[in-house]
């Protein structure tokens, strides 16, 4: 049988399904002729699928090692590469197959794929419109525009992407996974329950268990989504993302003591590998400090840090020598705090030390439950330069009452916990009552909305949150969604009623008014998703008789 036989007949057993044989096939003409371009890349192909992608990637160095100008050898090999992990070189592989044939849509659509990961998603998403305009029905570009607009939180356009690829594609795994993610961030779990449940009944995987068990979680099916999380974990004992959110799933129930320890899997999850600290010295664990240097370090949100500063006296008091590092925007107010014998800023080489800790860690290194709550505040002070600098700018009479009504916009959820200013405005409506802005980025029109409504506007002439601390420590009470401001009203003991969507962050837990972390903090709790407002005329109703007024 000559090479071509043999080659047309590896193809018509592919297309039987009897796919060992045409590997079989493509192994004998390649043992006569190893490199054989066509033989090598259907081989490859063959592998590929069959979910060996590091035997593809062999037989396709082997192509590019006699022919290195095969344009659809360094596609392929770019796939290889991708479903390796090697996403760097995988959109390497595919720049060479652009260069050389620029028609190439798939390469293009697997291109956007591999940078994903990488955190080029603006330059993903252009690659997928690219790709498009070459064809569009290419399934492959719809899905991954769908995930690239998805990581942009432009939910909305990943849904329509991702239906359309569905609409062609029907059953799509990936496209399942994606649309159930996208309707997750527009607060529609039951459709994106259905979503993860039609992919996982075609393809199980760790992210479809771990994305249904989030669905379960906004549904309010805890039981269940513990039980998603497990099977997630059935299929990978290490899988990062799983048994993160199962810890903040046990944390918002009150599990501290189980939790704790499934925490620590954070630092395996892609989106804190720029957060992860890779030190020589070793992290403390809860362990004696009588005589150590211990580096705490914050991790990511300034609200965080906040709220974990509380530990850092608990470290002194064990004998350790505390040298806290912060972003620059918290040192001000973080100078003073007790049992800090020196400060560094984040970026900067820290001092020698014997241990380590991440803040989000020293909750279960000092093996906290939910009766051992360290509560005592105020623990931040106010800085006395910031009080002389900010007090003559603030009103001189009435109910002063401070206002935070969104978040960080990096945060994932960001879109869940903020709520637009309108919204909020109409509480505030009543006699003597003096408004403070305390939001320091505002968004489009809301300056002018600010002066419309006669509040003082005064977050984005804050430096640092020293300032912040300054405003807020003079206040009779601050409103605030899920923010650092209310963590920093917390921390300084000041009244704080903080705005909750009906899922909220693990440390304001579930069905209560007050907060094991907060003396000085009541909650109010969305009815239902995106409900904001019901719970701001519930809000209005507590101000009056906070004020002493009718609503």
């Amino acid at each position: 049988m000559s090479h071509a036989e043999a080659l047309g007949a590896a193809m018509g057993c592919f297309e039987a399904g009897r796919h060992d044989e045409a590997e079989a096939l493509c192994g004998q003409i390649l043992r006569e002729d190893p490199g054989h371009p066509h033989a090598a890349l259907f081989r490859a192909f063959l592998r590929l699928e069959g979910g060996r992608p590091a035997e593809a990637l062999e037989d396709l160095d082997a192509v590019l090692a006699r022919d290195p100008s095969n344009g659809e050898a360094h596609g392929k090999r770019g796939n290889a590469l991708l479903a390796l992990g090697r996403c760097g070189e995988a959109a390497a592989a595919f720049d060479c197959a652009l260069l050389l044939e620029p028609g190439l849509v798939e390469a293009r659509a697997n291109r956007a794929a591999a940078l994903l990961p990488l955190g080029r998603h603006a330059e993903a998403l252009a690659e997928c419109e690219a790709a498009l305009r070459q064809d569009p029905r290419c399934v492959e570009a719809l899905v991954n525009r769908g995930a690239a607009l998805l990581e942009l939180r432009r939910e909305a356009e990943a849904l329509r992407s991702l239906e359309a690829a569905l609409a062609l594609q029907p059953g799509h795994p990936e496209a399942l996974l994606n649309r159930g993610s996208a309707l997750l961030g527009l607060e529609r779990p039951g459709e994106a329950l259905k979503s993860f449940d039609a992919a996982l009944a075609r393809h199980p995987r760790v992210e479809l268990h771990t994305n249904r068990a989030l669905a379960l979680q906004d549904l309010g099916r805890h039981g269940e989504a513990l039980t998603a999380f497990d099977a997630a974990l059935a299929l990978d004992p290490d899988a990062p993302d799983p048994r993160t959110c199962r810890a903040f799933l046990k944390l918002l129930l009150g599990r501290f003591e189980e939790a704790w320890p499934d925490l620590e899997a954070r630092w395996g999850r892609v989106d804190l590998a720029p957060y992860r600290r890779d030190f020589q010295q070793p992290q403390w664990r809860g362990e004696g400090l009588e005589g150590k240097r211990l580096l705490l370090h914050a991790e990511q949100g300034q609200g965080d840090a906040i709220h974990l500063a509380r530990y850092v006296p608990l470290a002194a008091v064990r004998g350790a020598h505390v040298i806290l590092e912060v972003p620059e925007s918290l040192a001000p107010l973080m100078e003073n705090l007790e049992g800090v014998q020196e400060l560094v800023l984040r970026g900067e080489d820290p001092p020698p030390f014997d241990l380590h800790c991440p803040l989000a860690s020293l909750p279960g290194a000092f093996g906290t439950t939910l009766e051992s709550i360290p509560d005592r505040v105020p623990y931040l002070h106010p800085r006395e330069d910031r009080l002389r600098r900010w007090l003559p700018r603030l009103p001189g009479g009435g109910l002063r009452v401070g206002l935070a009504w969104a978040g960080n916009p990096a945060h994932r959820q960001n879109r869940r916990r903020s709520l637009p200013l309108e919204t909020l405005l109409p509480a505030l409506a009543r006699p003597g009552l003096q408004a403070v802005s305390l939001q320091k980025e505002l968004r489009d029109g809301e300056a002018q909305r600010l002066a419309s409504a006669g509040l003082l506007n005064l977050g984005p002439d804050f430096e640092d949150f020293a300032d912040t601390a300054a405003v807020v420590s003079q206040l009779d009470l601050v409103i605030s969604v899920d923010s650092a401001v209310a963590h920093l009203a917390g921390a300084l003991g000041r009244p704080v009623w903080v705005l909750l969507p009906h899922q909220p962050d693990w440390r304001w837990m579930l069905g209560r008014e007050d907060s094991p972390w907060y003396p000085s903090a009541r909650l109010f709790r969305q009815a239902s998703p995106g409900d904001w407002a019901s719970e701001i005329i519930r809000v209005a109703e507590a101000l009056g008789a906070f004020a002493g007024t009718p609503a």
